[in-house]
């Protein structure tokens, strides 16, 4: 991925109370942002629409040093229900990837900087309930992506590299014997062309749901790892990873605490994944932890949230400390998913909503200091695992067709995050029972027929469920946590908490 992000002048300062800290800037009608590209003094942006009855839009927006925001164009499929998952900077343009959910197709298409369309295609024949391009990284013209599963793992996964014009693709297939996977998110490793994931993985014929991390160049995987942090039953999931200022990696890995919680966890690795140490943060009111990053200083910056979906900041030192904990009183289903740096070195967050301003430290607007987390050192147990690669899998790629929309994004400054499920027009539907370890219904009986659309997302954005209602949504194959949905027919929402 591109790191450069905003010029300084994005970070801009408000007096939040008596202080003058860092702002937050909200777009009006997004549930995903990605950033793309960045020039002297303005920025590009990929940005998933709202739910309403259609969620197959993709805004592309340019932003300048006020953030007033020149929409571009907006792009859509004939299918409904279209997911951003990934954007990057292609150096002439930007690059989009995702899922094409009626056709659990994977799409990638790209845009010119002015908005024009470029080139759109899918891929065809994959094996291992392969439906989505999750991850995307880019070198120059060059850009190289990662495939995963819709809802649950996969026997196996691709890596797709291809060129700025749409014109060569070349991929990979990677299995691993004996278990079901998926990578959710990564950071280039060395090289343009190599870089290290992290995601999930289960042994099959049954087994626990424990932590992954991998290493893919251009020759399909070279090492991956599985990581076990809890002895507690149920499911452990890695959701980011950066590097650190030692050459190695930081991990951040959730996993099951008491009944309908969750920790957090910071892995730390060298440069093959061995581990130098892991810490344990826990809250009473839980802990998940989504995003991950290396600040000038050495420390680590890791986000989440609690298991009510309050957006939480932690800062580590190098060596795995936990230093400081902040809550954001205001960041309601906000969590930060990633974090990005421009030129200057200023640190900038997305949220699904919202752009949080960060200062070199990580301090951030209406954050503050809880002290009710609690911290501690584990030791995981590893496993390594043997990946194969399949260097001429059959599966070849089709053009697709765009149709051009208005964008309708605006962006305005805030102090605080605000919901994804916020604006002022939308209503709930009650979601019971409440926590639930399998199917939760919605709404009094026979009010959600069997065909209604569902979507539900985790708490840093990503689509986990999308399929018909039938007789209630089963969450028994997600980890423990807050799940948000929404019926996009109707635009109504809900809340879930899987235990």
């Amino acid at each position: 991925m591109d790191r450069s992000l905003l010029p300084a002048t994005f970070a801009l300062l408000t007096a939040c109370g008596a202080t003058a800290q860092y702002q937050n800037v909200q777009l009006s009608d997004a549930t995903r942002i990605r950033c793309t590209r960045w020039g002297a003094d303005q920025a590009y942006m990929a940005v998933e629409r709202r739910f309403a009855f259609d969620s197959s839009y993709v805004e592309f927006l340019q932003a300048d040093a006020g953030w007033t925001i020149t929409p571009l164009s907006s792009r859509r499929f004939a299918q409904p229900l279209g997911f951003l998952f990934d954007a990057v900077g292609t150096g002439d343009g930007m690059l989009c990837t995702g899922v094409l959910s009626y056709l659990s197709t994977p799409y990638m298409y790209k845009v010119d900087n002015d908005g024009s369309m470029g080139w759109a295609r899918s891929l065809v024949g994959m094996a291992h309930a392969q439906t989505r391009i999750a991850k995307l990284f880019a070198n120059g013209t060059a850009w190289y992506g990662y495939t995963n599963a819709d809802g649950f793992f996969g026997s196996g996964m691709y890596r797709v590299q291809g060129d700025a014009a749409g014109s060569a693709f070349s991929i990979r297939e990677i299995t691993v014997a004996n278990l079901i996977f998926r990578f959710y998110e990564g950071v280039t490793a060395g090289s343009g062309d190599s870089h290290v994931l992290c995601g999930a993985g289960m042994l099959t014929g049954g087994g626990a749901i424990e932590a992954l991390l991998g290493h893919c160049d251009g020759s399909g995987a070279t090492w991956m790892k599985q990581y076990s942090v809890s002895s507690a039953a149920g499911a452990e999931e890695a959701l980011a990873v950066c590097r650190t200022v030692a050459g190695g990696y930081a991990c951040v890995i959730n996993a099951p605490e008491g009944t309908a919680m969750t920790a957090g966890h910071l892995l730390r690795t060298d440069a093959a994944g061995n581990v130098l140490g892991c810490t344990k943060i826990a809250r009473p009111s839980g802990i998940y932890l989504t995003a991950v990053t290396t600040l000038d200083d050495g420390s680590l910056l890791a986000a989440g949230a609690t298991n009510a979906g309050t957006g939480m900041l932690f800062k580590f030192s190098p060596a795995g400390t936990l230093l400081w904990s902040r809550a954001c009183t205001n960041c309601i289903y906000n969590t930060i998913n990633a974090f990005y740096r421009n030129g200057n070195n200023d640190l900038f967050a997305l949220g699904p909503n919202t752009i949080f301003g960060l200062g070199p430290d990580g301090l951030a607007c209406n954050f503050s200091d809880v002290a009710d987390v609690v911290s501690s050192s584990v030791s995981p147990v590893v496993a390594d695992m043997a990946p194969v690669n399949n260097l001429s899998p059959a599966v070849s790629t089709a053009p697709l067709t765009l149709f051009e929309r208005t964008p309708v994004n605006t962006s305005s400054p805030v102090c605080e995050g605000t919901a994804v499920a916020e604006p002022g027009a939308r209503q709930a539907i009650v979601a019971w029972p409440v926590p639930t370890g399998g199917v939760v219904h919605l709404g009094n009986p026979g009010q959600v027929g069997p065909r209604e659309e569902v979507v539900m997302r985790d708490a840093s954005g990503r689509v986990v469920f999308r399929g018909h209602y039938a007789e209630g949504i089963d969450l028994g194959a997600l980890a423990p946590g807050v799940y948000t949905g929404e019926l996009p027919r109707t635009g109504l929402f809900f809340r879930s908490v899987r235990m």
